[in-house]
């Protein structure tokens, strides 16, 4: 699975990466085979937004997320 993780006006450190892998790892057992997965987290003011797209077999679910810290977005 390819897994591209960005930020806008965000860092986007190791921690936050591995929540990232982990919380997909939990999606893709669900789901079945994901053949690319794209989170993009931006930082307005006080709150946090994290997209998710995620493309498999047939499929692509997007998700969205508004939180005031990133660990809470991603969870």
């Amino acid at each position: 699975m390819e897994i591209r993780v960005a930020g806008r006006h965000a860092a986007v450190t190791d921690e936050i990466r591995t929540a990232a892998d982990a919380g997909l790892a939990r999606i893709a057992k669900v789901v079945g085979k994901v053949s690319s997965a794209n989170v993009t987290l931006t930082a307005e003011s006080a709150r946090q937004t994290a997209e998710v797209t995620i493309t498999g077999k047939g499929h692509t679910i997007v998700a969205k997320a508004d939180g005031f810290d990133q660990g809470s977005v991603l969870q």
